[in-house]
């Protein structure tokens, strides 16, 4: 490692900002399994073969710009005109987070069962 690296402080401390914010890393956050305050139920909405998907997720992130989803207390949305910089290093483990999640998932789009089409890891999240 260089002298930039190694004067980084190292930290398990995700970065999460709102709507209009400005966050900046200058540490290494190391993220390795998924706890309160690196984890977010995210209500999305993706458009693919030209079909529109609603569908709930479930991410994991480094840094993240995160609204409130007033519909659904609990979810989030990606935050729109945020601004993040990333000036260390983001380091993210999905074993764990693929350990508690898996169960949740649905196997297919129309399985009632699961909570989640997705498991997601963001290094860094902002925008609609």
């Amino acid at each position: 490692m260089n002298n930039v690296t190694n004067n980084l402080k190292i930290t398990e401390q995700s970065l999460r900002t709102g709507s209009g914010a400005y966050g900046v890393n200058r540490n290494h956050i190391v993220i390795t399994r998924p706890q309160a305050g690196n984890i977010a139920d995210i209500t999305e909405q993706a458009i693919a073969a030209g079909q529109v998907l609603n569908g709930r997720n479930i991410a994991l992130y480094g840094m993240a710009a995160l609204v409130d989803d007033e519909a659904n207390p609990g979810r989030h949305h990606l935050a729109p005109n945020a601004t993040l910089v990333n000036e260390g290093i983001i380091e993210i483990h999905l074993d764990e987070m693929v350990k508690a999640y898996k169960e949740q998932i649905k196997p297919t789009p129309d399985d009632t069962k699961g909570l989640y089409r997705f498991i997601k890891c963001f290094a860094m999240a902002a925008g609609d």
